[in-house]
């Protein structure tokens, strides 16, 4: 989990939501942009999983893969992850693959 400093508040949210670029894949969508501060928060809605011990264990994982490019990055961004339906049934090393393919785009790594 990112400390509270690095997570968006809801008017962040719904405005970074609004505003930012999209990437895609089939598992994840990327909503993020420029800012002066790093920011990320990760979203697991019930249409994905439906059972809250399942969202939380898909949104830290989210998160664990967020957290590294939020603290070494040398341009700051806001990023917004939302899960889509199928994360929760692929692999770790599936999901994490393809969601570490679209930080690396943002971030150009």
């Amino acid at each position: 989990m990112l400390p509270k400093r690095e997570r968006l508040t809801r008017t962040q949210f719904d405005h970074f939501f609004a505003v930012g670029k999209r990437l895609h894949s089939p598992l994840v969508q990327v909503i993020y942009t420029e800012s002066p501060e790093p920011h990320g928060s990760a979203v697991v809605g019930k249409k994905v999983a439906k059972r809250a011990v399942d969202r939380n264990t898909l949104r830290r994982r989210m998160y664990a893969l967020l957290y590294p490019y939020l603290k070494n990055a040398s341009n700051k961004k806001t990023v917004i992850l939302v899960a889509k339906k199928g994360a929760l049934e692929t692999s770790r090393k599936e999901f994490a693959e393809q969601l570490r393919k679209l930080l690396q785009k943002i971030y150009d790594v």
